[in-house]
């Protein structure tokens, strides 16, 4: 069998302006600290696996587990990667996650980058200032009490809830239903192929917006509040 590691460090805030996480075949949870530190504990993870600040990012990066890792892994001691980070406003936020659950939240950044291969994706708290786009493979994507400049998501076969105000609404999905609650001070596309789009827009600013809606098989429902 191939050879695991655990991966247990803490850096300070003022070494970190940007956040770059890859895990490959990992559930991975990131949160917030409390102590100025990022912390950065990833358990049974593939050897070749690290966790390094480089001109301000800190860079995550959880190899893909061999083959024999994944069929007589440790089931007593699961491969996880979880991240605290200290409680201030990143340049930027990108996550790649291949495989595996994720749980993000809550966070603060200039613009976020989320893309899951395949699994569900539960994210909580997000303040993105310019522009979040959440992009899910195969799973269920949940985003809930953030704030978005632009918002983009997309979402292969899976479940969309979102509840959170943004400047503008870009949802692109494919089987599933899809949900939005929340204001929405700019343009609105939702586009559905098979399942259920309900839309819920709060407190409208005054003046010309569009709102665009497609879908393919499944009940459509617009409300105002």
């Amino acid at each position: 069998m191939g050879n695991t590691i655990d991966i247990i460090k803490s850096f300070s805030e003022e070494e970190i302006e940007s956040v770059s996480i890859s895990c490959s075949a990992v559930d991975l949870t990131v949160t917030m600290s409390h102590d100025g530190l990022a912390h950065i504990e990833c358990k049974n993870v593939r050897f070749g696996s690290s966790a390094e600040v480089n001109g301000g990012v800190l860079c995550v990066n959880v190899k893909e587990p061999e083959l024999l890792d994944k069929l007589f892994g440790d089931l007593l001691s699961p491969s996880a990667c979880r991240i605290s980070l200290p409680d201030k406003l990143y340049r930027s936020f990108t996550t790649d996650l291949g495989v595996g659950n994720g749980k993000i939240g809550p966070l603060q950044c200039t613009s976020a980058t989320v893309t899951v291969g395949a699994g569900n994706i539960h994210i909580s708290g997000l303040s993105a200032e310019n522009t979040a786009s959440l992009k899910v493979g195969a799973g269920n994507m949940t985003l809930d009490k953030s704030v978005c400049g632009m918002l983009e998501v997309g979402a292969g076969t899976g479940n969309v809830d979102i509840v959170c105000d943004t400047n503008g609404l870009n949802i692109q999905g494919g089987v599933g239903n899809i949900s939005f609650d929340g204001r929405a001070d700019g343009d609105v596309f939702v586009k559905g192929g098979i399942g259920n789009v309900r839309i819920r827009l709060h407190d409208r600013h005054e003046g010309e917006y569009k709102l665009r809606t497609e879908h393919g098989l499944g009940k459509l429902d617009v409300e105002y509040v």
